[in-house]
């Protein structure tokens, strides 16, 4: 394995020896853990910085039916009135 060297904030080295102390590991297998998922999981934590709209993106226009209801008043005749 290769040896890397890497400076921590106080509060993320606190954090680090809680989580390793806390699963019973070291804190490079901590470490390496966290390391593999995050470049694996990268495109994931892309994503969840994404808008809705864009994360809806390839959802637009899958549905069928009426493609704009408010050009057909017909759709709107009952529209706001109670039912009683």
């Amino acid at each position: 394995m290769k040896i890397r060297s890497v400076k921590l904030p106080k509060q993320l080295d606190r954090q680090l020896r809680e989580r390793a102390q806390s699963t019973s590991r070291s804190s490079s297998a901590v470490l390496r853990e966290a390391l593999a998922e995050y470049l694996v999981d990268g495109r994931t934590a892309a994503r969840a910085a994404q808008s809705v709209g864009a994360l809806a993106a390839d959802l637009a226009g899958c549905a069928s039916g009426a493609a704009d209801l408010s050009t057909n008043h017909a759709h709107l005749d009952d529209y706001g009135r109670s039912r009683r």
